[in-house]
């Protein structure tokens, strides 16, 4: 006897504290076709989210609270208790950062 399994719903996360960037980033999100699109402004809170919780991608943009988007992607991508998931980056105005600086 097999099992039918339902559809796959795609999980994203979206990090920002701007609520119009918010706004658009989900519209979008949803026009993906992603069914649970949750949000957090607080990056320490999403990184210990992200310990428990798994998600397709992660939107986040530069300035959160408590910790710079940049730097949460960088303990995203170093920690071993949270899983690899693509992460999508964004700023107000990019500053330019060298290959060395990328490395760390």
């Amino acid at each position: 006897m097999t099992k039918t399994i339902g559809p796959v719903i795609q999980r994203a996360l979206v990090l920002c504290v701007d609520k119009d960037i918010v706004t658009s980033v989900k519209a979008s999100l949803k026009k993906l076709e992603y069914g649970e699109i949750e949000h957090q402004e607080n990056g320490v809170d999403a990184l210990k989210k992200m310990t428990s919780s798994r998600y397709n991608v992660v939107v986040c943009h530069n300035k959160l609270k408590f910790i710079s988007g940049w730097n949460l992607v960088k303990e995203m991508k170093i920690s071993e208790k949270i899983p690899n998931m693509p992460v999508m980056l964004m700023g107000d105005l990019p500053s330019a950062v060298s290959e060395d600086e990328m490395r760390e």
